[in-house]
């Protein structure tokens, strides 16, 4: 009985109002049911005479719907052809001419166009994507394409100095590949699509490849000179050093032309700076540290030495047995 009495309110009022004269309603009205109280329809005007409720199909067409508790929350045409949302009568959200969404800013440039506070008093983070089901492998942040370009995310500060990007930098030719750029320079990290992985080098060719600059792990500094340093160690099975050419290794030791140190003057050496010629000192190993290469090839250096002084040693020995041989029978001889 309710619902008809009111459809019979809305047809006179319809057979009233002419296609050539529209009924405009000024001030305050509303439709209630005739017990209960509760407004069916209300439009009631504010401050600046506008409709809290109003359509109209003209040139600047505006559009508004907000509640009547004096919140400043509702829905308003902001300018011709926009939309927007407000909250405690602040604009929180707007749709653009063109179908751009900002939030945070009336001009958004892009399909969803989100601005935060600035930096660094920003606490909160711009966007935030959140999960609680830990059982679903399908991730919480997906970007997929559809067209034939490929896509790019990018956040930006100041002019041109991303400080997060993820592109594609070959276009459509390595269309798998993913780089990472900073300060508005060109990529200075990759990940091909072959699982290799370059810093400081767009075509990586082993699976981490590293150009420019070192690297050190631990709170220590790389010297001059070297591109690794590792505080506390390395534990390995295996250490193979490079030699770089065959002038680097001891085998000149043997050449006819080298000039082997008498053994008197090796222990005078010694005596005096208690330590083998050529042969780094503990000072300088704690100065310099240790290149294993280098002393690979001074302990074959020395080792190299020793067999020489042990092959000179048997000569002499083998004279003196010699001698002793000879001695002996002309002692026998002597004695007969």
């Amino acid at each position: 009985m309710k619902k008809i009495n009111f459809l019979k309110t809305i047809f006179l009022f319809a057979v009233a109002t002419t296609a050539t004269n529209a009924q405009q309603i000024t001030g305050s009205s509303s439709f209630s049911p005739s017990s209960g109280g509760a407004r069916i329809l209300s439009a009631q005007g504010d401050t600046a005479a506008n409709p809290a409720i109003g359509f109209q199909s003209s040139v600047s067409d505006p559009t508004t719907a907000q509640n009547d508790g004096g919140g400043g929350n509702g829905i308003f045409r902001p300018i011709a052809n926009n939309m927007a949302f407000s909250t405690g009568s602040v604009e929180r959200m707007r749709i653009g001419q063109s179908g751009n969404v900002g939030i945070g800013i009336q001009t958004p440039t892009a399909g969803l166009h989100v601005l935060g506070g600035q930096l660094p008093n920003q606490v909160n983070a711009v966007i935030k994507l959140e999960r609680n089901d830990l059982s679903n492998q399908a991730g919480v942040f997906s970007l997929m394409l559809s067209g034939s370009s490929w896509p790019s995310v990018a956040s930006s500060i100041g002019a041109g100095s991303a400080c997060f990007k993820l592109e594609d930098p070959f276009g459509n030719t390595q269309n798998s590949d993913m780089a990472f750029s900073t300060n508005g320079i060109s990529p200075q990290l990759i990940l091909k699509h072959s699982g290799n992985v370059g810093i400081g080098t767009l075509l990586p060719t082993s699976k981490l490849e590293i150009q420019g600059g070192d690297v050190k792990i631990g709170n220590v500094s790389t010297p001059a000179g070297y591109k690794l340093y590792v505080e506390q160690g390395i534990l390995t099975e295996k250490v193979k050093v490079a030699v770089a050419t065959s002038a680097a290794w001891a085998d000149y030791v043997f050449a006819n032309d080298y000039k082997l140190k008498p053994l008197s003057e090796v222990e005078s050496f010694i005596k005096d700076n208690n330590h083998l010629p050529n042969v780094p000192s503990a000072k300088e190993l704690v100065k310099e540290g240790l290149d294993l290469g280098k002393m690979q090839a001074t302990q074959m250096e020395k080792i190299e030495e020793l067999t020489l002084y042990l092959i000179e040693m048997k000569k002499e020995i083998e004279v003196l047995k010699k001698e002793n041989t000879l001695m002996k029978v002309l002692v026998s001889q002597s004695k007969n």
